[in-house]
């Protein structure tokens, strides 16, 4: 054999071991892989891949406990998972995944260094050298970083070249549902059609349904939608998804929505159209419309702004109410700004044109003091703020203009140029109002030609001075105060003054120096209202006519106060003479002298010396209690030139007035008849306004008048029995000549 012979002959020997023996080992690899064995140790060769209770081949089906692998900073675990796949299908060139299953995936990386992006995604063009076909994917709950991505995820595709045909994606977390069906294909900016179903958990209510139609590409996507249920509206629109600024505009109109169920039906939004266009670099610009159900009409509502990453800015916020005033504006604007790139700032301007406010408001009626305009602008700044307000205010006094300047914080806040103005006068001031740990205050005011005859002109006055108070509130809720106030001026053009010092602290009230004074008329007083009670009250009074015209006459009089505030003790000594209310009343004198002692029992007697009213004169009145409110008696007389009546009665108050009318006794002056009651008679005065009196009889000489039970009030039902009634006694009112001589028996019967 030639030299040359050998060599191409050792080649060939040494080419077919360069061919076989990569086909040996790959024929030796796949024999290791179909077989239990095998396949678990090609699965120990991974580096970092751990796996428990590994079973089965990777030829065919495999499963296990757990599987676990750590690597280039990211750590994997998979509880029991699951594969079935069939080789066979890679002669037809397809990739037959027939079952994917896994219990729970568990994934956690490192934190990577910040990288920013300065351009959008480039899509890749994927074209697979086999084909795809996708049985039954079923992954349990996944989490990234501790953070749950999904409950479920369960996958039906199929996928040839760079065609994904979606049968269906499900993914669930917690109550959020999301299913995915259609067509994408990866190439280019990846076409695509699918249809999303979503379910979403809604704020109130049983369900909320989203469900999208998806069109165009990746790139530029296209989507229409309706949303059913707790929002039930129809929406457009596109997004860049790819791109960084992402770029988007929506558009979406609805009939009918509120928000939270516990917002009032009158916010509803009616008609309601929103329109968002803009992107993440320049900011989203938004214009919705909608209208307000209000209590007599419509209210138009428009809000429009742009809003992005770190602000919003040309906030415009509009309620008109077209019915309210015709000619007039009436609506409530207001405009401003918010930036919460650092500390939290923001400016509002606020302007109000006889906005019927109280219309949004359910069941309530128009106030009969109503804001009528309002202008106020203001700022916040981490936490601080100060604002400018000025308002007209209008109702049956006439109208109000107030202003202020308000500054402060979360802790407290500053009110000064506080000026209020008025037909009636007005009043200026400050006041620091703190709430941080305990509320607390100072206020300090001054009165200016306060006129309370703007109101009711019977009480034409000007008053003037200042009115301050300061305190806190403890741990218990309880103040801690004092306020003084110090008014000088007229009253019916009498020189007046009124003032007086309170006191509160450790639980107790006090009142020091009290002092009214119009003209000659004086009320001087003191107390102090604690655990015990203390109280002294003098009343000179000499001219009531300096107080309000049409009264006349003069009283005097004390009243003091001591003991347990639960019961007290105390006094009252008042004497009239001379009392006069316009030509409708008149009284020669009056005595009034009570006296409350332990136990709340009151002895108490009160006269009344000619009295007339309404053309009827009543020579003396005299009323006597005695008794608490539990167990007391009444006694009362009235003598008229007619009759002379002595009225007894007894009983108490328990949820309404059981007692009875213990006696009777009336005596008929002309008629030289004395009737008095025979027997007490129930007397009962029920809440409800009802008074009922048991049955009683009134007897003179040989005559009575009885009755049974009878309904006294609120629609009296009186039935009387008269017996032996002597027509003599009816001469007096007889015609003259006339002599009658008989008995009168019968029934009155008198029902309202």
């Amino acid at each position: 054999m030639s030299r040359k012979r050998v060599i191409v002959r050792r080649l060939l020997i040494a080419l077919a071991i360069i061919i076989l023996v990569p086909v040996l080992l790959l024929a030796a690899v796949l024999l290791a892989l179909r077989s239990e064995a095998g396949t678990a140790w090609v699965v120990d060769q991974v580096p970092g891949l751990e796996v428990d209770a590994g079973q089965g081949s990777l030829f065919g089906v495999w499963q296990a406990d757990s599987l676990r692998w750590q690597g280039y900073g990211v750590r994997l675990e998979l509880t029991a998972p699951y594969i079935d796949w069939s080789p066979g299908c890679l002669w037809r060139k397809t990739l037959c995944l027939d079952t994917l299953r896994v219990s729970n995936i568990d994934l956690e990386t490192q934190p990577g260094e910040d990288t920013e992006e300065t351009s959008g995604i480039t899509l890749p063009t994927v074209i697979l050298p086999v084909n795809l076909d996708i049985g039954d994917i079923d992954l349990g709950p996944f989490t990234l970083n501790d953070g749950l991505i999904w409950d479920t995820l369960t996958l039906n595709a199929e996928a040839a070249g760079a065609e994904l045909n979606v049968e269906e994606l499900f993914v669930r977390r917690e109550t959020l549902e999301v299913t995915v069906s259609g067509r994408i294909d990866t190439r280019g900016d990846w076409p695509l059609a699918l249809n999303v179903e979503t379910r979403l958990p809604p704020p109130y209510g049983e369900n909320w349904k989203v469900g999208l139609t998806l069109s165009g590409s990746v790139r530029d996507l296209n989507f229409r939608g309706q949303s059913l249920g707790y929002l039930s509206a129809r929406f457009d629109g596109k997004v860049g998804p790819l791109n960084p600024d992402l770029p988007a505009r929506l558009n979406l109109r609805a009939d009918e929505f509120l928000a939270l169920d516990s917002l009032p039906s009158t916010l509803t939004l009616r008609n309601w159209r929103l329109a968002l266009a803009g992107s993440l670099a320049n900011g989203f610009t938004t214009d919705t419309s909608a209208l307000l159900p209000g209590a007599r009409g419509d209210v138009e509502l428009a809000l429009k702004g742009r809003v992005t990453t770190e602000q919003a800015t040309g906030l415009s916020l509009t309620l008109a109410a077209p019915y309210h005033r015709e000619g007039e504006t009436n609506e409530l604007a207001v405009t401003g700004s918010v930036d919460w790139s650092g500390p939290l700032e923001a400016t509002a301007e606020v302007g109000l044109q006889h906005f019927p406010w109280y219309d949004l408001i359910p069941d309530m009626e128009a106030l009969p003091v109503t804001l009528n305009t309002l202008e106020a602008e203001g700022s916040y700044t981490d936490g601080r703020y100060q604002a400018n307000l000025r308002a007209g205010v209008g109702g049956p006094i006439g109208d109000t203009s107030l202003q202020a300047d308000v500054k402060g914080d979360l802790e407290q806040v500053q009110i000064s140029n506080l000026i209020a103005d008025t037909g009636a006068g007005g009043l200026k001031g400050k006041a620091d109002v703190a709430f941080a740990d305990q509320i607390a205050w100072d206020a300090q005011l001054e009165l200016d030609r306060l006129n309370p005859g703007y109101w009711v002109p019977e009480l034409e006055a000007s008053l003037s001075g200042p009115v301050a108070t300061a305190g806190r509130l403890d741990p218990e809720g309880f103040p801690e105060a004092t306020a003084k106030l110090d008014l000088a001026g007229t009253w019916q053009s009498n020189d007046t003054r009124i003032r007086g010092d309170l006191k509160s602290a450790d639980q107790q009230w006090q009142v020091q120096n009290f002092e009214l004074r119009v003209g000659e008329n004086r009320v001087l007083g003191s107390g102090r209202w604690a655990d015990a009670l203390t109280a002294n009250v003098s009343i000179d009074l000499p001219r009531l006519r300096a107080f309000l015209p049409g009264l006349s006459g003069a009283v005097k009089g004390r009243i003091e106060a001591s003991g347990q505030f639960d019961n007290p003790v105390g006094s009252v000594q008042l004497e009239g003479s001379s009392l006069a209310w316009q030509e409708l009343l008149t009284i020669d004198s009056l005595a009034l002298n009570g006296q409350l002692q332990e136990g709340l029992a009151l002895n108490a007697d009160a006269s009344v010396r000619g009295l007339e009213a309404s053309g009827q004169t009543v020579s003396g009145l005299d009323l006597g209690v005695t008794g608490t409110l539990d167990d007391h008696n009444v006694r009362f007389q009235v003598t008229t030139d007619e009759l002379v009546a002595n009225l007894g009665f007894a009983g108490g108050w328990q949820e309404g007035w059981d007692g009875m009318l213990a006696s009777a006794r009336v005596e008929l002056i002309e008629q030289n008849q004395t009737w008095t009651l025979a027997e007490p008679a129930t007397l009962v005065y029920q809440p409800t306004g009802k008074l009922t009196m048991g049955q009683h009889c009134f007897e003179w000489q040989a005559s009575s008048l009885c009755a049974g039970d009878q309904v006294l009030m609120p629609m009296p039902e009186l039935n009387y029995q008269v017996s032996r009634f002597p027509t003599s006694a009816l001469a007096a009112v007889m015609p003259e000549g006339l002599r009658w001589n008989a008995e009168i028996n019968g029934d009155v019967l008198l029902k309202m």
